[in-house]
Formats: C-alpha cells, structure tokens, sequence
C-alpha cells in the first residue's frame, strides 16, 4: 500500500483528461484502500494510517466532483449543439431566489403611461443641503441653491418661473423704449 497524498495541482488536470470507466477504477481502488486504512484503525494500528483516512475520503470526493463536471460540461455543449434555449436546471447559475425570480432588464424599469405622467408633473425634488455650522460666502451658496434649482428640465417649475420672468422683463423693456413715431417725443426734440 502506498502512501496517500492528496492531489497536486498536476495529478487533477491529467484525472481531468482520463475517461469515465478509468476514474471510476480509480474510486474503486481508493475505496478498498480506505477500507484497509479502517480495518487499521480499528485493531489499533499506526497513528500514520489513520491520518491517511482523511485525505483518502477527500481524493474519492475530488474524483467525484471531476466526474460530474466532466458530465455536466458534456450536457452544456449537447445543449449548446441542438441549440436548446432552456437548459436543465442543475445546468442553470445557481445565483439566489430572489435574482432568478427578478423581471428581466427590459421589463424591470418599464413605466405605465400613468407613472411617466406623473414624473413629468412632479419631478424628484433636489435641496442644495448647506451646513449651518461652517460658514459659507453668500456668492457661493447662491451659486450652489441655482445650480440645484436651475437644471434646463421642461418639467422644473423653478426654469419655467425664470423663463416667464425673462420673458415679462424683455416685454417692459420694449414698452419703455422711445416710439420713433411719436408726435410728443418729435415737438420736444425740435424745441
């Protein structure tokens, strides 16, 4: 009997090239190996073979493991050859309950015409948050509460209420200009 170690690195990927039927010998040959490290550990034998029984469980279970991978990597590319859409759910990322159940990307954001209205009508509100405690230059919180509140959105009451203002001014500033026509204005520059 040899000594047990547990696989390099090296051994798995060349366990990983080996077929089925082989990698099942292998099991069977590790098992009776670890029926022998029982029987010893049973009648009392040397303290080196019962720390053997350990690593012997964990090479089964790693030859195991090559196994399924083997197989389950077989069914993806027979899958992905008849070019199934739906896989088997071992197959499937494992992810979490809550990830596999989520909406799709396209559906997950969608609005309802009603819900689009309403956050054209009332859009989420932004506060210029200035602390009290250090003092800032009364320049700078006015540029900071007109940067929060003068974003070029249609649906920002504050634009419109600067639009209209604009617009009120740029209409009194033409009222107060001089009409050329005007009889009054003409007698007071010929006197």
């Amino acid at each position: 009997m040899t000594a047990v170690h547990k696989f390099k690195t090296k051994q798995l990927r060349e366990l990983r090239q080996k077929s089925k039927k082989d990698l099942l010998k292998q099991v069977d040959e590790l098992k009776k190996e670890l029926h022998q490290l029982r029987v010893a550990q049973v009648s009392g034998g040397a303290p080196a073979k019962v720390a053997n029984i350990r690593t012997t469980r964990k090479n089964i279970a790693r030859i195991f493991t090559i196994i399924s991978q083997i197989t389950k990597q077989k069914v993806r590319d027979e899958c992905k050859r008849q070019k199934k859409t739906l896989l088997p759910l071992d197959l499937r990322p494992k992810l979490t309950r809550r990830e596999r159940l989520r909406l799709p990307n396209e559906l997950r954001f969608k609005k309802t015409p009603k819900q689009r209205r309403l956050i054209k009508k009332f859009p989420r509100r932004k506060f210029a948050v200035i602390d009290g405690d250090t003092p800032l230059a009364p320049k700078v919180k006015q540029a900071n509460i007109e940067a929060v509140l003068t974003q070029k959105k249609p649906a920002n009451r504050y634009h419109a209420y600067l639009k209209q203002k604009r617009q009120s001014q740029r209409v009194l500033l033409s009222r107060r200009r001089p009409i050329k026509n005007d009889k009054r204005a003409q007698k007071k520059q010929q006197k």
